[in-house]
């Protein structure tokens, strides 16, 4: 699966956002291995040292079960999620839809925004 995430945080003076593309190896719902492709942190791009250390602690604490966002698509924290109607995606290949997701758990490890399938497989 591939992952971009845009993430935003506003707390007062306090601005951060964090922009990253990676690809993410499940196997039957279950974990495999996740590879950074991008990351930007403020609008500053990590080098290649920086993400391969972000691959390393990523796939570590995700092995050990520490997993910091719960995935709306993960079968364990559906039913924390509320989903929209899954709507046609004019920008993206042929069968692909929008389907967004927000839940009323507010805590670090959930969240709100917009999945993007590809139906076909």
């Amino acid at each position: 699966m591939q992952r971009h995430f845009s993430t935003v945080v506003r707390a007062g003076p306090v601005h951060h956002t964090e922009v990253s593309d990676s690809g993410q190896l499940m196997s039957d719902g279950a974990f495999v291995n996740i590879k950074y492709y991008k990351i930007a942190d403020d609008g500053k791009a990590f080098s290649a040292q920086q993400i391969a250390q972000r691959d390393a602690q990523t796939n570590q604490d995700w092995s050990v079960g520490k997993i910091f966002f719960k995935e709306p698509y993960d079968p364990r924290f559906i039913g924390d999620y509320v989903f929209g109607p899954p709507q046609a995606c004019t920008a993206c290949p042929t069968g692909t839809v929008a389907v967004t997701f927000q839940s009323g758990v507010k805590d670090a490890q959930h969240g709100s925004g917009t999945m993007w399938i590809e139906q076909a497989t």
